[in-house]
């Protein structure tokens, strides 16, 4: 089917969602850093509850994005009524496994980045304390969130959908569905997915998109009776 029909809507409420999250863990690291700053000032409940709020700024948008594409996609094909409580279900199962890891992984990536900035301020030895949190604003800024947005925009959608034809195939034995690997086939196209563009599933490409971050990649499925 073709992208997201509602996509820079639904990147930018997202996104908004993230920075403001970010925005004010970015408060919270400066105050809890202390002056002078240091890392274990920063208590480990500190970041288990920061990832909580991270994934609740982000789940429901998600699980909407997540069966408003499975909707969409139903509409194209010759199909009667499925069983959208199982997608529903299917939908808040994964959000809530996906976002655990995607949170975990941004804070990891997060507290590398505070180490790094923290080695560089003892090191010039003349670094202020303001300095210093310029130097983190990238972290928690809202280009990051941006980031963020658009690679799981990408990610929910395209996971609805194969929650759709999964759900198809397995109550049909007798329907398959060939994946074909989509992009907008412009010269925005990123080497690594340009190749992929009209390719099925397995023909250079074995994982759905998001390929990368900020991947606004999708597939189509084409289904066939056998």
């Amino acid at each position: 089917m073709p992208d997201i029909p509602n996509r820079p809507e639904l990147e930018r409420d997202l996104a908004k969602a993230i920075a403001k999250t970010l925005g004010l863990q970015f408060d919270d690291v400066m105050r809890l850093l202390g002056d002078p700053p240091k890392m274990e000032n920063i208590p480990a409940d500190y970041w288990t509850g920061s990832e909580k709020e991270l994934a609740k700024a982000m789940q429901q948008q998600m699980q909407d994005i997540y069966i408003a594409q499975a909707e969409l996609l139903l509409k194209e094909l010759p199909i009667g009524v499925v069983d959208w409580g199982l997608i529903n279900t299917h939908a808040i199962e994964w959000v809530n496994k996906y976002t655990f890891d995607l949170v975990s992984g941004i804070t990891d990536v997060t507290r590398r980045g505070i180490q790094t900035a923290l080695t560089a301020y003892y090191e010039n030895g003349t670094m202020t304390i303001q300095q210093l949190a310029d130097s983190l604003t990238n972290l928690f800024g809202p280009v990051r969130a941006e980031m963020i947005a658009i690679t799981e925009v990408t990610r929910a959608s395209v996971q609805g959908e194969l929650a759709l034809v999964n759900m198809i195939e397995m109550e049909n034995p007798h329907i398959r569905f060939k994946d074909t690997w989509q992009t907008a086939n412009d010269d925005r196209v990123c080497e690594m997915c340009g190749p992929r563009h009209g390719k099925q599933y397995g023909d250079g490409w074995y994982e759905y998109p998001p390929a990368h971050p900020r991947c606004r990649c999708w597939a189509n499925h084409e289904m066939s009776v056998i």
